[in-house]
């Protein structure tokens, strides 16, 4: 087009910045022109005209929803466009075995379709599309947009070629993406005599057709439950038919979730029905039969809930009842509770004491109220020996109190016990005897001395002992409260031998040192040193098998230096005749400036 023939506002966007179009226009409003255009402006783009109107009102208070809707239906069009092209673009790579998702990496692995990246990125998309799908529904004149965009990833992913690994091949969408699939399709329902049906229909066929991509279950199942209680009933009745019975059936589909859902608003009888029948698959089901029996104050079938709830939780035979007066959580010798948390069972202890309480079963009660002291601060010796001092003045029986504390006590004590280490019986090791005098001084410290005595004794004149139980005795010697002493003089020693002998959680580990120094148990009455100067050159693993790599070796060597330097000398005699060729080690070696070298 010649320039003559060019409006006066294409030459304007051709001459000016953007910053200065942008000025031009402050100016031109501030002089109150844009109200005078309104009929002009409707004539030629009654889009143009409802925007510069709606901006004018707004100008002074505009938040960032009303920002949204003063955009025009053009340029609501124009950037919901661009973010669908970034969503096809991200679509039209599945399936090209040379694209994004086809990853390669050794060389000589054939290449892979990486799902998950796929999900991640149509995932950050979708969150952008969110804030314009509402806006850009109506402009856009496609109702199946996000079905069809299913059925192509469904298409294309089947397209890699066999010898391509491909796993499962399933993409599962992330919620953003599944919430741009769903609200679109409940738009695309507007005006149908039935919606709600309509719209079960739709996503349901969706996952019929589609097996190599799906909708993630969370978010289907708030989606549903967010919608207005109006097609509550239709959805219902919809997921009740025949031609859904294998997926309202299936307690892994998110269909009988939501049916589950919905039944409980228009079928409290057959709602709680289903939770019985699927109690012992999953231990939920139990909170609704719980608080049904708690609204009725029928007490003891919230307790037989409580028990079934538990059985379930534990994954124990319906048949088998764990009490709370039974054996601490989780029961030795059971397998833990899979996917449940801690959190759960402390949640579940809580709600039982609530029951026996109201049923007024004071010991039982006292008996959820330890279980849940126990269960929150296993490792904080303080906390459960004063839970168990309050569960007898809350009513609980002694007989019960001591069995559980001896439970308590020997699973402490094992948990303090390196895995390969000894095979004694819990009650034998030195941190059963310091549980038992912190909680008697009185009458249990001269035991434990009398013990760590003994036990000391077996390190020092028995090497095979000391090469057993090591570990233990690093244990000891690292929450001496003397032990800052020791770390300060044998810093290698220290780091290398002490430190990683168990990894213990911080809270056990705090919880021995803070019960020896309230003890007074040190070095005045139990010295390790002496045994380390003994026996550590046992431990000192030789360079043999180890490749090229000896930092190891030489950490070691670094720390019986700093124990005992004669035995340092004496090893590194030998090391130097049939290691002398090791030139990496010796290197090493000279590294951490060891002395002999």
């Amino acid at each position: 087009m010649a320039e003559a023939s060019q409006s006066l506002g294409k030459k304007l966007l051709n001459a000016l910045t953007e910053e200065q179009i942008e000025r031009l226009l402050d100016v031109v409003t501030s002089t109150g022109a844009l109200e005078k255009l309104d009929e002009p402006l409707q004539a030629i783009d009654p889009d143009l005209a409802q925007t510069v109107r709606a901006l004018i009102g707004s100008a002074e208070s505009a938040s960032a929803a009303s920002l949204l809707a003063e955009v025009s239906d053009q340029k609501a069009l124009e950037t919901w466009n661009e973010l669908l092209g970034e969503w096809e673009g991200y679509v039209s790579e599945v399936g090209d075995e040379d694209g994004e998702y086809a990853v390669r990496e050794p060389e000589w692995d054939p290449p892979y379709f990486d799902s998950t990246a796929l999900a991640n990125d149509l995932e950050k998309i979708a969150e952008q599309m969110l804030d314009w799908l509402d806006r850009a529904f109506p402009l856009d004149a496609e109702p199946n947009l996000f079905a069809q965009a299913l059925k192509e990833i469904d298409e294309n992913i089947n397209r890699y070629p066999e010898w391509m690994s491909c796993d499962d091949g399933f993409c599962g969408l992330g919620p953003h993406a599944t919430a741009c699939v769903l609200r679109w399709t409940w738009r695309a329902c507007e005006g149908q005599a039935a919606r709600g049906r309509e719209f079960l229909q739709r996503i349901f066929g969706l996952e019929q057709k589609c097996k190599r991509v799906g909708l993630d279950g969370e978010q289907c199942l708030k989606f549903f439950a967010a919608l207005p209680e109006e097609f509550w009933q239709e959805i219902h009745t919809c997921l009740g038919e025949e031609e859904y019975t294998i997926a309202r059936e299936d307690t892994r589909s998110v269909w009988h979730r939501i049916h589950h859902h919905m039944e409980r608003r228009f079928d409290p009888s057959a709602y709680l029905q289903s939770c019985e029948i699927h109690l012992p698959s999953d231990w939920h089901y139990g909170e609704a039969l719980i608080a049904d029996a708690m609204e009725r104050k029928a007490f003891p079938q919230a307790e037989l809930w409580m028990e079934r709830s538990f059985a379930s939780f534990l994954h124990w035979p319906e048949d088998e009842v764990w009490l709370p007066e039974d054996s601490l959580l989780p029961p030795a010798g059971r397998h833990h509770y899979g996917v449940a948390t801690t959190d759960d069972a402390l949640k579940l202890l809580e709600q039982w004491e609530t029951i026996a309480m109201k049923a007024k079963a004071p010991a039982r009660a006292a008996g959820c109220r330890l279980q849940r002291a126990i269960l929150a601060s296993s490792s904080d010796w303080l906390e459960v020996l004063r839970a168990f001092d309050e569960f007898q003045q809350q009513g609980g029986a002694r007989k019960v109190a001591e069995k559980l504390f001896t439970e308590w006590r020997d699973r402490t004590a094992n948990e303090c016990v390196y895995g390969a280490e000894q095979k004694q019986r819990p009650e034998d090791s030195w941190i059963s005897w310091l549980i038992e005098a912190r909680r008697a001084p009185a009458t249990h410290k001269k035991t434990l001395l009398d013990h760590l005595d003994v036990w000391l004794e077996c390190f020092q004149k028995h090497a095979s002992f000391f090469e057993k139980q090591w570990r233990s005795l690093a244990l000891l010697s690292r929450v001496l409260p003397s032990a800052p002493k020791f770390k300060e003089r044998f810093p290698t020693f220290h780091a290398q031998v002490l430190v990683p002998s168990l990894g213990l959680d911080p809270k056990l580990e705090q919880s021995l040192r803070e019960t020896l120094a309230f003890l007074g148990v040190d070095v005045g009455q139990c010295d390790p040193m002496s045994i380390w100067e003994k026996h550590l050159h046992a431990l000192v693993s030789s360079p043999e098998g180890t490749g090229s790599y000896y930092r190891e070796q030489a950490l070691w060597m670094k720390a019986l230096n700093e124990v005992n330097p004669r035995a340092y000398d004496k090893l590194l005699a030998e090391w130097r005749i049939v290691y002398r060729r090791r030139r990496n080690l010796w290197a090493e070696m000279k590294g951490l400036q060891l002395p002999g070298l």
